[in-house]
């Protein structure tokens, strides 16, 4: 009975292998239930089933040796993968046909001993073992050669190459993954060698285009991983990509160097072509922008470039205008050719580092420059005088950098300080600058906590407008009213406004009415308020007829009482001048060298020396001349610049308190909500809590 079995198996197997290569009509349904009947029989006994279980063996190994192998040898190239491809699908159905012949000899024998393989197991061990073993390296190599091709845009059979590389992962653990870690080695390979050769024999176009068409074709190799590896691809295209950026040639640095901006933007939008090219193009933009802004920072410290002949004050002013410029220069260059969440914030970040880090103070110096812009006469640093359509722009500039800056509470504290100053003095160059100003910055910082302080000013100016109006108003309306000079007054609340030592001073009586009878309109208008004046803060224009010409003298208030002297007599003493005004050796020696020792000498003084004496003579200068009408003279020092330093340097101190008390609540209220917290997330949440103020990890500490 078992040669019976035997010769039918052999038989069979024979029939179906050739059915199975083209030859119809050998493998019959007799002879297959013949075979069927004879198993059943066989079964019965143990030994008869060992011996046919090794029987079933030696026709797997027969048929590797005889048939598979020899027909896998023969081949070569592309039609070795589809000769195994064909006699991998024959030997799955000769293992199924033979699993499904001798099904009562796995359910009698071979379940019943453990650890025995099953014949599908024996099937796939022995084509693996006998056939696929000896081809294996020849196949590797000719799927490795056909997906190099199709990288380089030839046309392949992929669907033979997929079936390939599913017979890796089907015929044993750890196959596949050796394929695949030799298709990403050969793909990293290929990429490589292409760049290095594009870069040297292509134009930066031409490059680009490559590039992007190897891109394109990422799905060539892709296709053939599975998902686990196919992150490995986008990697390596993200790392080819990044090497293009720090290349000493086509680098982010020397394309902005030789003002290649198209190049840049094809960049940009080539790395928009895989997942994390955002975020690598992001990282090399706020690199080269910090490296840029922290060597403006070096020249600073080492007194080198434009900071050579400069001092510590104007060194950190020119900083501050070159690192506008520096932000403004990359800002315009990313909105206009890669303007993007991702880059837009580390262009952030890398001022923020260069303005919180590197330079600390530089809220302070930013605010300085502000207020440099708003004056009146101020320059640009280029000699040339600002007109409002300027400083506009330039305000925008600064307001972009000011939303970089960590301590945007204390550049707010010394901005008031210094619109004050402006308002106080008659320094401001434009009131619609200044209004601009406001607003841009309450846009530009999301809301008025900043530019609450601001607008407040703001509003008390103008309500100060509006009061003066009415008071003219109601001047023109009474007729007992007559007074010659015109005249304006500011009425501002000491709550939001800087107060500073009133200097009494006998004011000509011209003055003293416009005094009295403003003072009479306010006290009918509000009874409960004190108004208090300060006169060495205010300005004048007095027009001065001399035979040659005549001159608007722009003066302040106490220059004018002094000049007015004049009009009755053409030579006072000191002493005599003190006695009319009122006013202290000091303050007398002030006003006085401010009209004899500037550019325009209105006044001359005898004896001409550097000290003041009561009995020297202050004589009006009848042969004074000077080109044009409007004569600006420089105003008196009345009030110290000391004491404006210091005003804003207590100012400062208690930002400085209430800074530390606000972060202290807010770490008082995360620690109350919660029983539990790490130090990173009381970090995070902190931050989150005091928005705006960006306190520093040393603040929170």
């Amino acid at each position: 009975m078992q040669n019976n079995v035997f010769e039918l198996t052999d038989t069979e197997v024979k029939k179906l292998l050739r059915t199975l290569d083209g030859h119809p009509g050998e493998f019959t349904r007799e002879t297959y239930i013949k075979l069927l009947d004879a198993v059943e029989e066989s079964t019965n006994d143990v030994r008869d089933c060992e011996l046919v279980y090794e029987k079933c063996i030696e026709v797997f190994q027969k048929c590797m040796n005889s048939t598979v192998l020899p027909r896998l040898l023969e081949k070569h190239g592309e039609w070795l993968l589809r000769e195994l491809v064909h006699r991998w699908d024959n030997h799955k159905v000769m293992v199924r046909w033979m699993s499904a012949t001798f099904y009562w000899l796995t359910e009698f024998y071979i379940k019943r001993i453990e650890f025995m393989d099953t014949l599908e197991e024996v099937g796939l061990e022995c084509f693996r073992e006998m056939a696929f073993r000896k081809i294996q390296a020849n196949v590797t190599s000719i799927v490795l050669r056909l997906i190099g091709e199709e990288l380089e845009g030839e046309l392949i059979d992929s669907s033979l190459l997929k079936q390939v590389i599913s017979i890796y992962g089907t015929i044993g653990i750890g196959f596949r993954d050796r394929l695949e870690s030799d298709i990403i080695e050969h793909t990293r390979a290929f990429y490589a060698s292409k760049a290095s050769k594009l870069i040297f024999e292509s134009s930066y176009s031409d490059y680009m285009v490559k590039a992007k068409e190897c891109l394109r074709r990422r799905d060539t190799v892709t296709q053939y991983l599975r998902s686990t590896n196919k992150q490995c691809v986008v990697q390596m295209h993200q790392h080819e990509l990044s090497q293009l950026l720090q290349n000493e040639h086509f680098g982010f640095t020397a394309l902005l160097r030789d003002g290649k901006v198209e190049d840049l933007s094809r960049i940009f939008r080539l790395f928009l072509e895989i997942p994390l090219g955002r975020a690598s193009f992001a990282v090399a933009f706020r690199q080269h922008v910090t490296a840029e802004g922290e060597a403006l920072v070096q020249e600073v410290a080492q007194g080198t470039g434009s900071f050579q002949h400069a001092d510590d004050t104007a060194k950190k002013q020119v900083l501050a205008r070159n690192l506008i410029k520096l932000h403004d220069k990359y800002n315009s260059l990313m909105i206009d050719n890669f303007h993007d969440r991702d880059n837009y914030q580390a262009l952030q970040e890398a001022f923020m580092e260069i303005c919180s880090v590197n330079v600390p103070g530089m809220s302070i110096e930013l605010a300085i420059f502000w207020d440099n812009i708003l004056k009146k006469g101020v320059l640009d640093g280029v000699n040339k005088m600002l007109t409002d359509e300027e400083r506009e722009v330039t305000i925008d500039k600064v307001v972009q950098l000011i939303c970089c800056i960590n301590d945007i509470d204390r550049f707010a504290e010394v901005y008031c300080c210094r619109l004050a100053n402006r308002v106080l003095f008659y320094q401001s160059a434009s009131w619609d600058c200044e209004v601009h100003s406001i607003s841009k910055m309450k846009q530009a910082l999301g809301g008025s906590m900043f530019t609450k302080k601001m607008e407040i000013m703001h509003n008390d100016v103008k309500a100060s407008e509006e009061e003066f109006t009415c008071f003219r108003e109601c001047c023109a309306t009474n007729p007992n009213v007559h007074l010659e000079t015109s005249f304006s007054v500011k009425v501002l609340p000491q709550s939001q406004w800087p107060t500073y030592e009133a200097v009494d001073i006998k004011l000509p009586k011209d003055m003293m009415k416009w005094m009295e009878c403003f003072a009479k309109f306010y006290k009918r208008k509000w009874k409960h308020r004190k108004l208090e004046w300060f006169p060495s803060m205010g300005s004048c224009i007095i027009e001065v007829d001399l035979t040659r010409k005549k001159y608007n003298l722009h003066i302040s208030t106490f220059q004018a009482a002094l000049l007015l002297l004049f009009n009755d007599a053409d030579r006072l003493r000191l002493s005599e001048i003190k006695n009319q005004l009122g006013l202290s050796d000091d303050m007398l020696g002030i006003l006085v060298r401010s009209l004899t020792c500037g550019e325009y000498k209105i006044l001359e003084k005898w004896p001409n020396t550097s000290t003041m004496e009561p009995n020297d003579e202050i004589v009006f200068n009848s042969n004074f001349v000077a080109e044009g009408k409007e004569l600006k003279f420089p105003p008196h020092k009345l009030v110290d610049e000391k004491e404006v330093l210091e005003k804003e340097k207590n100012v400062l101190e208690k930002v400085d308190t209430f800074r530390s008390e606000v972060i202290r609540a807010a770490l008082i209220r995360i620690a109350k909500s919660r029983k539990f917290v790490h130090h990173s997330d009381i970090i995070r949440e902190c931050i989150k809590q005091v928005k705006g103020l960006k306190p520093s990890i040393k603040e929170m500490k």
